[in-house]
């Protein structure tokens, strides 16, 4: 696990290690864990400071030490500040122990120190900064020859004082946390997001047929996007919801391209804000996840009572027992609403919600139609009834029917209609077997 964070500036007064920080945040407070290995308790501040920079030729690069059990990782950058009048070389590093992956440690230093070297060569903060750190070091003995003990009324005070030491605290309990998403402002203005487990998800495997489905309401994703961001990622995100449109429908809705309306929702998945699916339709058949169960908490069934006038989420989900179109379960609750007294009117663009919030959930899933061709079964010959055309065509998508693409699939991939494919499905259905299954 990542079990610390640390700050070495090189400048004209030699390495200095700045910031070591191994403790947890809690809430608001800190708690006293202090150093307990040997090797960091015996290493002085300024070993460590020799130890963490690298040789300047070694900069704007990955730095990657081992020593004993301990792993340092980090991003060394060199950069000057704005007034071009002096150069300046810091590391970032991540102290670990065992085997955390390389690539998220280095991937969030990575960032962080670009986010530094930005400020610095904008404003000067890092140079600010330091002179804070070194400030507060000086005053609370930096005579001290080894960490342990010395350490922990310097970070204190530095927490009080010092925006950066606090910004890399944060930082620190992101990762130790494992949190998917890490987001800080440096200096109040850089603004450092980042992805621990990126889901390299390309726009591949976004399809023109696909609607959105937000993870998160819409006014407050668009409350957090950076001042500096594209007004046509803006535009898209006004007009994504509900999900009951592919994105054909919504780029010609947005005036968008659709090619660049698939890039902008892959990006919106690969930062977990959406998921695309099947465009909400009452001809879609869904059913209830195998995993439903060890899904829904107790803090999940309130949300669902608060978010749809105390409505009860088991109850609700129990009419997705069987796998039907939407159209039948629809009508199913419909018909249970009506046989109680005092129920709760839910008008059919609550219902489409009703049934995203379980979609974001994974409680529910789609089932999609394969379709399979029978072995050692020929083409039928020409008839009146078959076309030569008809075999053509039949030949021509025998590669999709082996249960890896589903109807909306073939379409998308052979630009046909609905008709179109079912019409074809249909003469040749004593060769085929279909099968309706979720999403491979």
């Amino acid at each position: 696990m990542a079990y610390g964070v640390a700050l070495v500036v090189s400048g004209s007064r030699g390495n200095r290690l700045l910031f070591l920080s191994t403790e947890c945040l809690v809430v608001n407070n800190f708690t006293t864990e202090s150093i307990n290995e040997p090797l960091l308790n015996e290493l002085s501040p300024k070993i460590l400071a020799e130890l963490l920079i690298p040789n300047p030729r070694a900069t704007n690069r990955q730095f990657n030490l081992t020593v004993d059990q301990w792993r340092f990782l980090g991003h060394c950058k060199s950069c000057t500040n704005f007034e071009a009048s002096s150069q300046t070389i810091f590391n970032v590093v991540f102290v670990i122990m065992g085997s955390v992956a390389d690539t998220i440690c280095h991937h969030v230093t990575d960032r962080v120190a670009a986010g530094l070297a930005h400020e610095e060569e904008r404003v000067g903060y890092l140079s600010n900064q330091t002179m804070v750190m070194m400030q507060v070091l000086e005053e609370e003995g930096e005579g001290n020859e080894t960490l342990h003990g010395s350490m922990f009324p310097y970070l204190m005070m530095l927490r009080r004082q010092c925006h950066l030491a606090c910004l890399l605290q944060r930082v620190l309990q992101c990762v130790k946390e494992k949190k998917l998403y890490v987001a800080e402002r440096i200096n109040n203005w850089s603004l450092v997001s980042m992805l621990q487990h990126p889901n390299k998800l390309g726009d591949d495997l976004v399809r023109p047929y696909h609607a959105v489905l937000l993870l998160e309401d819409g006014n407050k994703l668009l409350s957090e996007l950076p001042t500096y961001c594209s007004p046509t990622f803006v535009r898209l995100l006004k007009v994504v919801s509900p999900p009951t449109r592919s994105l054909e429908q919504i780029s010609v809705d947005a005036d968008l391209p659709l090619g660049l309306v698939v890039q902008l929702v892959a990006h919106l998945i690969e930062w977990r804000k959406a998921i695309a699916i099947a465009p909400l339709s009452e001809n879609n058949v869904y059913s209830t996840s195998q995993h439903a169960q060890e899904i829904i908490t107790e803090e999940m069934k309130s949300q669902f009572e608060l978010d749809f006038n105390n409505c009860n989420l088991i109850e609700f989900l129990s009419h997705f027992s069987q796998p039907l179109p939407l159209r039948d379960h629809q009508l199913d609750y419909q018909m249970r609403l009506s046989d109680t007294e005092d129920h709760v009117s839910t008008e059919g663009g609550q219902f489409v919600q009703m049934v995203g919030w379980l979609l974001r959930r994974h409680l529910i899933i789609q089932l999609h139609i394969y379709i399979f061709a029978v072995p050692q079964c020929p083409p039928l010959e020409a008839s009146s009834v078959i076309s030569k055309e008809d075999n053509d065509l039949f030949k021509r998508l025998r590669k999709y029917f082996n249960g890896s693409h589903h109807l909306e699939e073939i379409m998308y991939l052979e630009d046909m209609t609905r008709s179109e494919l079912l019409t074809l499905l249909d003469k040749f259905s004593s060769l085929l077997v279909t099968c309706t299954l979720p999403a491979s």
